[in-house]
């Protein structure tokens, strides 16, 4: 994707230095110029699952399933940041220790 600098009519109405011309005369801010090739939601919905199937091993190992041992088994484990995957953990922690 070729990134051009803003011209000084855009400059006028945003910060050059945050902002960059497309191509295609479309204006998108510096850090949004990578987009995802999945949508995210079904990203989290892989990992979620992941979570408790990695929980349910650990469990039926002998094992408490702690985030940290989750997180080494994962195959994406900067996800359990997001509140959906951190609170299905918990909901498989819950559900083990019953």
């Amino acid at each position: 994707m070729l990134i051009f600098p803003c011209t000084k009519s855009v400059a006028f109405a945003f910060n050059p230095f945050k902002y960059a011309l497309v191509k295609g005369s479309v204006l998108r801010p510096l850090w949004g110029l990578k987009t995802p090739l999945y949508p995210l939601s079904d990203k989290l919905k892989q990992s979620c699952d992941e979570v408790k199937q990695i929980a349910l091993q650990l469990h039926n190992q002998g094992t408490y399933p702690s985030e940290t041992l989750v997180a080494k088994f994962m195959t994406m484990p900067g996800y359990l940041r997001y509140k959906k995957v951190r609170a299905k953990l918990q909901e498989a922690q819950l559900e083990v220790c019953k």
